[in-house]
């Protein structure tokens, strides 16, 4: 799935201190046994809420910046409630569920390849079923499961939101066929904040660059000015992302 020089552990160590996943190992959270404190919530995740609505953590450490946001507004999961209602519910726990555990999987880095491939597969359902990206994420901020052993801190419910825009992003500039059309409602809500960046992936693998070597090119086109270590561990984990979606369409999603 992987292409040119592997994540290592001290780049997937950024991520984790980045986004709240660092700590002791612990096969019941993602870095460490840190709970958000408190009593669970079931709250809407930071990168869906308007300004009054409830908020999950701390108002900092957003990806992007704090005003901006993976979507806005829910509604049903597939956006307009049609079809046998009992059946579609299920349907829906079902995939949010399966976000919930190989997020988590893949975040914790034990089995970074197996859980990341297993959540881009299931991304990719919901998008060719047509759910919304928004109702997508309240619905797995309801999973009542914590396979972290915990609730998520904001910055990981953020860094799963980008997940989730970014797989999107990538099938829709794919072209990858949809059983229900709704184009407009999966890639409008984040569609400035990332479809340059994906494009530009994109437009690169077609070009024969691997994630290295457009990894490169990036930090070239900086010149002079400096890359914190950060900045090159998330720049490097995103396009990994868009890379390992591109390597599932042509491998055709099988095992």
């Amino acid at each position: 799935m992987r292409r040119g020089n592997p994540t290592t552990t001290h780049d997937r160590r950024l991520m984790c201190h980045r986004h709240g996943l660092a700590g002791p190992s612990s096969s019941r959270s993602i870095c460490d046994s840190r709970t958000s404190g408190g009593a669970r919530r079931r709250t809407i995740p930071r990168a869906l809420r308007g300004t009054s609505s409830p908020s999950e953590g701390a108002d900092d450490g957003s990806i992007g910046g704090s005003s901006s946001s993976v979507g806005d507004g829910a509604g049903g999961l597939s956006g307009d409630g049609d079809g046998a209602k009992g059946e579609e519910e299920a349907e829906q726990q079902s995939l949010a569920s399966l976000v919930e555990s190989t997020f988590v999987l893949a975040a914790a880095g034990n089995s970074y390849e197996m859980g990341l491939k297993a959540f881009i597969s299931t991304i990719k359902e919901a998008y060719e079923r047509g759910y919304t990206v928004p109702a997508l994420t309240m619905e797995v901020s309801f999973v009542p499961t914590k396979t972290a052993g915990r609730d998520l801190h904001p910055d990981e419910v953020e860094l799963r939101s980008v997940w989730i825009a970014l797989v999107y992003l990538t099938l829709e500039n794919a072209n990858w066929p949809q059983k229900v059309q709704r184009a407009h409602e999966i890639s409008a809500p984040f569609m400035d904040r990332f479809a340059e960046f994906v494009k530009k992936v994109m437009n690169g693998a077609a070009s024969g660059h691997t994630l290295q070597t457009l990894k490169l090119e990036e930090v070239m086109r900086r010149g002079a000015e400096p890359r914190t270590p950060m900045e090159a561990a998330v720049l490097s984990q995103s396009m990994r992302i868009v890379f390992a979606t591109l390597d599932l369409m042509k491998e055709g999603w099988s095992g």
